[in-house]
């Protein structure tokens, strides 16, 4: 089965966001194939799923022509991200993150399955499950040990962060 056909029946295949996401993972040095299926799932921020051929699986994140007119930034989430590579226990509960770009507003990281994380999952019967409850409020809880002393940081306050008041 190929990538396209992998990911076909969850969304279709249409032009990655801005950036390019399979160029993006490129320059990163992975080597994504030429069958890689590409579907963008976009909503506030530009958001390229990326299916490679054998299997592994990206999201790219790109701050979108509109949120960036709106003053919108991946600022906290790219921090989040990096603040991961400082805290082990932050970084066992996020998914590695392939690119960090703060410059370009640029993020790549390693995906679940998109059929598994789709947003129509939460209405199946018995969402979230047990097993899911029990993993989200483990990774919760190890989120918050992994952070235990650190301020919080929202978009509410993104600007005093970065000296942009």
């Amino acid at each position: 089965m190929s990538a396209t056909e992998a990911v076909a029946g969850v969304a279709s295949p249409t032009r990655p966001p801005p950036g390019d996401a399979v160029a993006v993972l490129r320059r990163a040095g992975v080597d994504v194939g030429d069958d890689a299926a590409v579907l963008d799932v976009s909503r506030s921020h530009d958001v390229a799923f990326v299916q490679c051929g054998d299997g592994r699986r990206f999201v790219v994140k790109t701050v979108s022509r509109d949120a960036r007119g709106r003053h919108r930034t991946l600022g906290p989430e790219l921090f989040v991200y990096r603040l991961a590579g400082w805290r082990p226990g932050l970084a066992a509960v996020v998914p590695r993150p392939v690119v960090i770009d703060e410059r370009r507003q640029v993020l790549a990281l390693e995906a679940a399955p998109l059929g598994l994380l789709h947003p129509a999952r939460c209405h199946d019967a018995g969402f979230p499950g047990e097993a899911l409850a029990r993993g989200m409020g483990r990774s919760l809880a190890a989120l918050h040990a992994a952070t235990a002393g650190l301020p919080a940081i929202s978009d509410a306050n993104w600007g005093c962060w970065t000296c942009r008041t």
